[in-house]
């Protein structure tokens, strides 16, 4: 180091400066030497104002102010006992009365009971700084203690209350494994209770099936059964989205059957009912569920009180006296049905919505609890990150994994797989759409619903087709359509006229319906027309194919004791949609090898309410027939294999009469019909699920 120094005084004065400059009383050494005085003097001083800090908050750590920081299990289980403890080299002693600040998460095998029940009773005031508690309780169940349950109300690793829980379902880990898979057959109870739900015609679809953190319902067949499940109190929750403005009564979840209990939709809002008394107690909402939002709906009974929430907010009770009295005949408890046994019969009510979660609890919940889990649920589930999409440019982009900077918003986004984009005006986009549709299908994006629809050519997809289904712009599947006759537009100008003689065909293929018989001008009502019964009809034309799907608006007319023809072609071949004997919807066709026409199944008949409009769809591919009809929504079919008869005498399609050949021959229908459409193939449920949706929507069923 000497030798350095002098290398450097030796450099320095070779530089031309004086020895003087560098060790004199103002040289060079004697300030550096200054200087480091300096910076040492003020490190102590730092040091001493860090130790003064230091100090300062040890003093706010001790007894006398009450707040006490607990690092490890052992430090947290003796909390209350008034023992002293050393924590950081303080001592505190560990009684009720004081504030105990947690500053690590904290996991270890025992119990809990006894700090959950202080800080419960105000004994302890205890302060989680966001960290979290686990306890291995002695059956190996992980029960977790946090913010959000205030630190003394059991969880599971989600969130949710485990005390009393009998069933659980995720939509983000439905397999048990801690991850979620889109062809999962069974939906895997959490819970640990093994009551798996069994999925019941479910599709691969955005419509039906599987979407990464839901199951989606088609409101048509889908439903999942969940096995007997029956308790003298309970709680039922689901979260879902709904997907239809429909009034019709709709099966969240339950098992109703002179018994049992039940979430349920009506008139767009949410309701719940026990069987208590002899009776069912229900009650209702009253607020309208908004489609486009994910709610939490619960009902929960104590043997007390019957109490209904729409996310974590008590919106009606009852106090009743006594338990929950079961269901007959075994009956299952279902999501999206109503059920009779292990099936559904009559009044069905299957429900479209999107289910993210259920749990079924074998007492009644308190607020609190309810509280904590739509908390849960609000951050796992309604609380989504969406990338806006305004333009045809953006739209192409999703799921690319671009950067997309978004001028109308000034911000930019990544355009990933996985992510939930959401339409911001309508799109026309002349690109091939293909390429959409598919990551919509294959879950490698999510397009939430909104009012906008996106063009492409003369194809629309629309909320009601989760943008996966093409229809057209009265929002009907397109593909196959043959026939469309819409009661709001029957001018095919977007109007409606009360004084038209023909019914303008919307499909493209001018099979415009000609008015015979009929009073031209009374017949018209605002979004239909209106039959006597007596002779008159609408011829269309010649409509026969190897496949068929009829489907239409219709208001139920009086019962004559005899079948009334609605939509027909029938002679000595072809397909009826018709109102039968009794005051029911119902379908046929004929079936050429056996010579005979053929019914859907009457074992679960339709609901029937004269002067009420129903959607109703029938439909045969030459293998299996099926009837979906609205008023509770009940769905019917039944295998029969066989080519449809070809019609004789060139019988034409007539509306609300028996046709022969091209005119009329008895069966005359005395209700109303507001739209029709015909198929050349049979639709799938999900081009079904997407019609009904329309219907419902346009015609306010």
């Amino acid at each position: 180091m000497i030798s350095l120094v002098v290398t450097i005084i030796v450099l320095i004065i070779l530089a031309g400066v004086s020895l003087n400059a560098v060790i004199g009383e103002n040289g060079i050494i004697t300030i550096a030497k200054e200087q480091k005085n300096a910076m040492d003097e003020s490190a102590r001083q730092e040091a001493n104002e860090m130790a003064m800090l230091q100090e300062e908050l040890n003093n706010k750590l001790t007894n006398e102010e009450g707040i006490i920081p607990i690092f490890t299990s052992e430090q947290l289980l003796k909390i209350g006992t008034g023992e002293k403890v050393v924590i950081n080299g303080i001592e505190y002693t560990l009684e009720k009365g004081k504030n105990y600040v947690l500053q690590n998460d904290i996991e270890y095998t025992g119990n809990y009971d006894e700090i959950a029940d202080m800080i419960k009773n105000g004994e302890i005031n205890f302060n989680g700084q966001s960290h979290k508690i686990v306890v291995t309780v002695e059956t190996g169940i992980k029960e977790y203690y946090t913010e959000d349950s205030k630190y003394y109300i059991a969880t599971n690793q989600n969130g949710y209350v485990v005390r009393g829980l009998e069933l659980y379902y995720d939509g983000i880990d439905n397999t048990g494994n801690g991850i979620h898979s889109n062809s999962a057959t069974v939906r895997k109870d959490l819970s640990g209770n093994g009551n798996d739900g069994v999925l019941h015609n479910f599709g691969t679809s955005a419509i039906s099936g599987w979407n990464n953190t839901y199951l989606s319902l088609d409101g048509v067949n889908d439903w999942v059964n969940c096995g007997i499940l029956n308790y003298e109190n309970v709680t039922l929750e689901a979260t879902y989205q709904f997907n239809s403005n429909s009034i019709e009564w709709m099966a969240v979840l339950g098992n109703w059957q002179d018994g049992g209990n039940g979430l349920l939709l009506a008139g767009n809002t949410g309701g719940g009912e026990i069987y208590n008394g002899s009776a069912y107690h229900t009650i209702d909402a009253k607020d309208s569920i908004d489609k486009k939002k994910i709610i939490t709906h619960s009902l929960t009974y104590n043997g007390q009180d019957e109490v209904l929430y729409m996310d974590g907010i008590a919106k009606g009770s009852e106090t009743l006296t006594g338990n929950i009295e079961f269901p007959q005949n075994n009956t299952v408890m279902a999501i999206g049905v109503n059920t009779i046994g292990e099936d559904y019969g009559s009044n069905a009510g299957f429900a479209c919505m999107d289910v993210y979660t259920i749990r079924i609890y074998s007492r009644g919940l308190t607020q609190e609890e309810i509280e904590i889990k739509n908390k849960t649920d609000e951050k796992r589930f309604k609380k989504k990150d969406i990338i806006p999409i305004y333009t045809q440019e953006q739209l192409l982009k999703v799921g690319t994994g671009e950067q997309v900077n978004i001028e109308q918003e000034n911000k930019t986004y990544t355009f990933a797989a996985g992510e939930n984009y959401e339409l911001k005006n309508n799109i026309t986009i002349n690109a091939d759409y293909t390429s959409i549709m598919n990551k919509i299908n294959n879950k490698e994006v999510n397009i939430v619903k909104s009012d906008y629809k996106i063009r492409n050519g003369e194809n629309y997809y629309t909320a009601n087709s989760k943008y996966t289904i093409a229809v057209n712009q009265y929002g009907y599947v397109s593909n196959g359509l043959e026939l469309l006759l819409d009661g709001i537009d029957n001018t095919g100008n977007g109007a409606h006229s009360n004084t038209e003689a023909t019914w303008k065909d919307l499909s493209g293929n001018n099979r415009d319906g000609t008015l015979v018989n009929m009073d031209i001008a009374n017949c018209w009502e605002e979004d239909g027309i209106i039959f006597d019964g007596a002779d008159d009809y609408v011829r269309i034309a010649e409509m026969n194919y190897d496949a068929i799907t009829i489907e239409t608006v219709s208001t139920m007319g009086e019962s004559t004791g005899s079948s009334m023809n609605v939509v027909s072609n029938v002679e000595a071949g072809g397909y009826r949609l018709y109102q039968n004997a009794s005051g029911r919807w119902g379908f046929g066709v004929y079936v050429k090898e056996n010579e005979q026409y053929q019914y859907a199944p009457i074992n679960k008949e339709t609901s029937k309410e004269v002067g009420r409009k129903y959607s109703i769809s029938g439909s045969y591919d030459g293998r299996k027939i099926r009837l979906r009809t609205s008023g509770r929504s009940l769905y019917q079919e039944e295998v029969i294999e066989g080519s449809i008869g070809t019609t004789t005498s060139n019988t034409y399609m007539l509306l609300g009469a028996n046709p022969q050949g091209s005119n009329a021959h008895g069966e005359y229908f005395n209700g109303g019909i507001s739209n029709v459409r015909i198929y050349s193939r049979a639709l799938t449920d999900e081009e079904n699920a997407v019609n009904y949706l329309n219907d419902i929507d346009r015609y306010h069923l």
